[in-house]
């Protein structure tokens, strides 16, 4: 009774278009979920996040589940959950996007998912790391753990949403520090992120990894920019 008095007044929203949830809707309402623009990178091995880090990786494979548009609802949702708390929509995209490494044509299992870390001042400001929860998702749905404390960010880097391409390589360049090597070696990595634009980023992140004995690394992001 209290909780159905509480929504009354103060009734969830949907977090891509702010229309009102039925008792069944958590965090996206079924419109908005249902009209997700999906790339069905999952069908293609060459696609464009694969190819995005061909001669920079070696990736096992690389995918994003949606695509992201200027003034999209992923877009909005991505704004959500990286200011306005709204880790949630973390949680959902991230089954969603463990849903899309399963259908993968790519064989080989993985043994491990890693988000790509914060630096601590920058976790400090906002409180808490965007990927985490879309790694938890991902996580559910794959069964596979998290190896949370194995990657560290060692160099706190500016935001990378006003830099030009070769800025955002200078801002990233080795970055990432590996603090449990011993758990990685021979695993087979899947790095998570929230959106995928030059790739800098998750490229510092695999550099590191792979630099620990027999690991394979593949990326999946929430969104590309691409």
């Amino acid at each position: 009774m209290l909780n159905d008095f509480i929504s009354l007044i103060f009734p969830n929203q949907c977090y891509g278009c702010n229309n009102v949830l039925s008792k069944q809707e958590t965090g996206i309402c079924v419109n908005c979920f249902a009209n997700l623009p999906r790339t069905n990178y999952e069908k293609d091995f060459e696609n464009p996040v694969a190819k995005l880090f061909w001669g920079r990786l070696q990736l096992v494979y690389g995918l994003s589940a949606f695509q992201f548009n200027k003034k999209g609802v992923i877009q909005k949702l991505m704004h959500e959950l990286k200011y306005k708390n709204a880790t949630i929509v973390g949680e959902i995209l991230g089954r969603e996007l463990g849903e899309t490494v399963s259908k993968s044509k790519i064989p080989i299992p993985v043994d491990a998912i890693i988000s790509v870390p914060l630096h601590p001042k920058k976790l400090r400001q906002r409180g808490y790391n965007q990927s985490d929860f879309i790694a938890k998702g991902v996580a559910e749905v794959l069964n596979k753990p998290i190896l949370s404390q194995a990657v560290e960010r060692t160099f706190y880097s500016t935001s990378q949403t006003k830099k030009g391409r070769y800025a955002r390589w200078e801002n990233v360049d080795e970055i990432f520090n590996i603090k449990q090597p011993d758990i990685l070696k021979g695993q087979h990595i899947l790095v998570v992120d929230d959106v995928v634009t030059t790739g800098a980023t998750l490229e510092s992140c695999c550099s590191a990894i792979l630099k620990v004995e027999a690991t394979q690394v593949s990326i999946a992001t929430i969104a590309s920019g691409r």
